[in-house]
């Protein structure tokens, strides 16, 4: 089975947009509670102290997730230029074997060969260079929205309770 850097990105992609999915849905139930959990007598109780600590236990989790999806792909992009550049190394000492053997009429023919294949591996260098797994701007788009929800949720719920204890 030939696993590449492209199939990893695609395959790690998906399972970062399983926790981004898996995020969402666990601010939104933080959220349920902290509707729940405020009681109209006291603003803070162990209740909130709870869900407290569950929000930050969930952007914790958060960011090891995608922190390990990173030491993935970076281990696999590593591991693909090590490959690179042992061919890149066979391609030098092809050049000193094509060099060292003289001036014959195919010389000239197997330089143009061994240059075409290093620049084929250059764009291959180029292509492993632009392999981003993590924090892109859609996932650090979708960390804030799917936070602020809970954070709205505990802002609203704090006025009203508020306004209500005022009155």
């Amino acid at each position: 089975m030939d696993i590449n850097v492209f199939t990893i990105d695609m395959k790690l992609r998906r399972v970062r947009n399983s926790i981004l999915k898996i995020l969402i849905f666990y601010f939104m139930a933080i959220a349920l509670a902290t509707f729940s959990y405020i009681s109209p007598t006291s603003i803070f109780s162990y209740e909130m102290v709870i869900v407290g600590v569950l929000l930050v236990m969930g952007i914790t989790l958060f960011f090891v997730g995608i922190e390990a999806i990173q030491r993935i792909a970076n281990s696999r992009v590593e591991y693909e230029l090590d490959l690179l550049n042992k061919k890149l190394k066979d391609q030098l000492q092809t050049l000193e074997n094509i060099a060292s053997e003289g001036h014959d009429n195919g010389m000239k023919e197997k330089i143009n060969i061994t240059f075409g294949m290093s620049e084929v591996q250059q764009r291959e260098y180029d292509s492993l260079m632009q392999v981003k797994i993590g924090y892109d701007r859609d996932t650090i788009g979708i960390f804030i929205c799917s936070f602020l929800i809970p954070m709205m949720t505990l802002a609203i719920t704090l006025l009203v309770k508020l306004s209500i204890n005022n009155i």
